[in-house]
């Protein structure tokens, strides 16, 4: 499972906060914002300015009949401004922690009426993602697993909403069959008719489920096979006997003590513990 995060340069939103339209602005950091401003032309004979979020101007410039005189402090014109037609578009030099915030285009000469407002957001990586289960899955049931991460956005207040991918083995999950996906986020993935996945399959690395061998040979080590996902834990037992918790079974010289039925089981356990076995035999020959 992942959750989606696109990197765009920039994204705009509107909301209101004290009565004044603020526009957002969603940037990733080292990158150039650019903050927008169309000026008025029925308002002459002002100055505009813009100021960033401790107050400090970083951009200034004087409006009679038209605007010049520009000024910039670690910002710079846009490629799409002008400031003669009164096209204030302001890119900031670089975009770093400490630069997210409150900006204003405002008049200081009108008792610092604000013309203009934006809150410029530092999109940041969605926390690490954990999935929780509404009840404990059984074969044959049914499942919800809701996935869940937090924005790193800064400041806070952006609204931006979380959306998410599910994979199974790697490939993306859809809507369709026994899957289904909350509409537009996919925070949540029910799953009908839970199936088992192993172990199935038990089998050997080796020919037949058996070796003869004499006394004092070197016995050929065994694998231990079966199809699980997640991968199965393996063990070896001789009777009530506990051999290895390896799904390699390797006696090394055999003796007469050696010979007898080993057997391997696998477990697949995460929500409900599934066991499968499978025998294979060793016999010891005595040297005449």
């Amino acid at each position: 499972m992942f959750v989606n995060y696109i990197f765009v340069s920039e994204l705009f939103m509107f909301f209101t906060v004290n009565g004044q339209a603020c526009e957002k602005l969603v940037s990733l950091p080292a990158t150039q914002p650019v903050l927008r401003y169309d000026f008025n032309y029925t308002i002459q004979d002002v100055i505009i300015e813009l100021v960033n979020p401790n107050n400090n101007p970083i951009f200034r410039v004087s409006c009679f009949e038209t605007c010049s005189s520009a000024e910039y402090l670690n910002s710079t014109l846009a490629s799409t401004g002008d400031i003669t037609t009164g096209k204030f578009h302001i890119k900031l030099d670089s975009f770093g922690d400490g630069q997210q915030g409150n900006y204003r285009f405002r008049a200081p000469g009108w008792e610092k009426v604000v013309s203009k407002c934006i809150n410029l957001y530092m999109l940041g990586t969605p926390s690490p993602s954990t999935i929780s289960a509404n009840s404990e899955p059984y074969e044959g049931g049914t499942v919800k697993l809701t996935c869940h991460s937090i924005s790193t956005t800064d400041p806070p207040g952006h609204d931006l909403v979380m959306s998410y991918t599910w994979t199974k083995d790697g490939t993306n999950l859809t809507s369709g069959g026994r899957f289904i996906l909350l509409p537009n986020t996919a925070a949540t993935l029910t799953l009908n008719d839970v199936q088992r996945n192993g172990p199935d399959n038990i089998a050997f690395n080796s020919t037949g489920v058996s070796l003869a061998l004499s006394d004092g040979d070197r016995f050929s080590p065994v694998a231990c096979l079966a199809d699980c996902k997640p991968s199965c834990t393996f063990r070896w037992t001789k009777g009530q006997i506990y051999v290895t918790s390896s799904a390699v079974l390797d006696i090394g010289i055999v003796g007469s003590d050696d010979q007898g039925i080993y057997t391997c089981t696998g477990t697949h356990s995460i929500y409900t513990t599934y066991t499968n076995t499978k025998n294979y035999s060793v016999i010891v020959l005595c040297k005449l």
